[in-house]
């Protein structure tokens, strides 16, 4: 197995969604920015910072342990934006809870900015529904 490469973004990408379907929260840790804005999907509000992100996910999510699976094939990474960052975008399946809950559609957009070590952290996320 290659090892782990956190100057690629792709690789970066699958291993923060791998984490949070485990339901590893805080082993995310080391891949949120510090000032990540976390956007919810079912209504408008947002959360700040990446520690309140974590605790946020432990007290309201670790129960359910939702599932994110995003579509490969229709996966979009952006060119590089002025300021460095990337964005990877496209449709996702959205499973409230592992064992249980509905399958919704869902569009997601995932900002990562790179860090003094050129590292990538994602910085934004947010999605909506489709349907």
């Amino acid at each position: 197995m290659p090892v782990f490469d956190q100057t690629d973004l792709q690789q970066t990408f699958l291993r923060l969604i791998e984490l949070f379907n485990e339901g590893n929260y805080n082993g995310m840790r080391p891949f949120l920015h510090p000032n990540i804005i976390w956007e919810m999907l079912h209504h408008a509000d947002s959360i700040t910072g990446a520690e309140n992100v974590i605790q946020w996910l432990l007290s309201q999510k670790a129960s359910l342990n939702p599932q994110f699976v995003p579509d490969s094939a229709n996966e979009h990474t952006d060119p590089p934006n002025s300021d460095g960052s990337r964005r990877i975008h496209g449709p996702a399946q959205w499973k409230g809870q592992k064992d249980g809950g509905s399958n919704e559609r869902v569009e997601y957009n995932f900002t990562f900015t790179t860090d003094r070590n050129s590292r990538w952290l994602l910085i934004n996320a947010f999605g909506h529904l489709t349907h």
